[in-house]
């Protein structure tokens, strides 16, 4: 008999919150002022407002930013 290995949970950080948190990004940066969009483009803003949520709710949900992201 083949030992099955045990299945992994889903991740608790749905599709939604990864939306919801790079569209918010977009708006906030969208509404900067323009010599600060030179630095800090929207898409920019938008990769690092999903990044900066992935990993609080890790730490604060205390699952990690492995499990976060799976």
């Amino acid at each position: 008999m083949v030992e099955v290995e045990p299945m992994g949970k889903p991740a608790p950080f749905s599709v939604i919150e990864v939306w919801t948190s790079t569209v918010l990004g977009y708006m906030v940066c969208s509404g900067l002022p323009s010599n600060v969009k030179k630095v800090f483009h929207p898409i920019i803003c938008c990769a690092l407002s999903t990044d900066f949520t992935t990993l609080a709710f890790g730490y604060f949900s205390k699952s990690g930013l492995e499990l976060v992201l799976a």
